[in-house]
């Protein structure tokens, strides 16, 4: 029995081992993946051509990169590599530029991600420069888009919905559920069965 009650003990303490590395694991994987995260919400919002900004530190115009400014100083800024220069205030401060006093103790300085109206991103995302252009309005004067040959604001640009042109080839009964989802399929297939049902009156 007691032979069975530690090897019953020693079982659970394995067990209760591998859980315990199996959470660490994934509180590990979960650290990284919002590291990851933020490391692409920052490229999104800051990684990008500063037009007209130059480093304080190593004089390179325009900053292309990351910029990074002072909050100690009136106006500071750096681009990434004098940054990682500066490391947290552990490494060196540099003045190549030498246009304005700057204190060259890393210690007197903290920098922050910036970026102002100048910015152009360069990665894919950004709200200043989106993916997908917005569709083009159509105007009152252009042909509409039910194809029904008319003059799209005296056709469905009049605000009244499906037109008769496209209602009269549709049976009562399916009018409702076409008139809720009114698109761009819609109107075609629509301007289609008028015209069949036109030429059949012709005909």
């Amino acid at each position: 029995k007691r032979v069975q009650e530690a090897e019953a003990a020693a079982l659970n303490t394995e067990e209760e081992t591998k859980a315990a590395k199996r959470k660490e694991i994934e509180e590990r994987l979960a650290a990284l993946k919002l590291a990851q995260q933020k490391e692409e919400d920052q490229k999104t919002n800051f990684f990008g051509d500063h037009s007209g900004i130059t480093c304080d530190g190593c004089g390179a115009c325009p900053i292309v990169g990351y910029r990074y400014r002072c909050k100690s100083c009136a106006n500071h800024d750096v681009c990434e590599t004098c940054f990682d220069m500066w490391a947290g205030g552990k490494g060196t401060m540099t003045n190549g530029l030498g246009k304005q006093t700057l204190s060259q103790d890393p210690t007197d300085h903290s920098f922050k991600m910036y970026k102002d109206k100048s910015f152009k991103p360069l990665v894919k995302g950004s709200s200043k420069n989106p993916t997908a252009k917005a569709a083009a309005k159509t105007k009152p004067n252009d042909p509409c888009t039910c194809l029904s040959g008319k003059k799209f604001k005296k056709c469905c640009g009049t605000g009244g919905g499906l037109t008769w042109h496209c209602m009269v080839a549709v049976e009562p009964s399916t009018r409702a559920c076409l008139g809720a989802c009114w698109c761009g399929a819609t109107r075609v297939a629509l301007a289609r069965l008028a015209r069949a049902a036109e030429a059949q009156k012709q005909g």
